[in-house]
């Protein structure tokens, strides 16, 4: 298990999933009770999965965690392929560590093709909403 915050967390979870690999893929549901020892520990030694870990009390009082960390649990061999792939999604425009802060001119949809797609899909929902209210 590996702890840190959003941003290196992040950088971990972009890592297992630049080449949309099923072995790598992360699915975490969050229950707030036995998160560590549950999903951090056994969960990834059972399914040979990844699980994202929200850190709780035990976590806090005995190993020092601080509010801002987080977690991931993963298989130990998992981190060489981490190693490989860590910081490259992006490209040049990757997030890189540290993370950069920037407030783009002019900020629309065609930032990233993400958006782009949001964009799309939200623009659709709210057409069908619209007809459906027309009827």
């Amino acid at each position: 298990m590996i702890f840190g915050n959003g941003a290196q967390i992040t950088h971990i979870i972009h890592a297992l999933n630049y080449e949309h690999k099923r072995k790598y893929a992360i699915k975490s549901n969050f229950e707030g009770f036995g998160e560590s020892c549950g999903k951090g520990g056994f969960m990834p030694f059972i399914t040979r999965k990844a699980q994202i870990v929200i850190p709780g009390m035990g976590d806090r009082v005995f190993a020092g965690i601080q509010d801002h960390e987080i977690a991931i649990g993963m298989p130990g061999e998992f981190i060489f392929y981490i190693l490989d792939n860590l910081f490259k999604t992006g490209g040049r425009q990757g997030l890189g560590f540290p993370v950069k802060q920037m407030i783009p001119m002019g900020l629309t949809e065609k930032i990233t093709p993400g958006f782009r797609y949001m964009k799309e899909i939200i623009d659709k929902k709210l057409q069908e909403e619209k007809e459906i209210k027309n009827l």
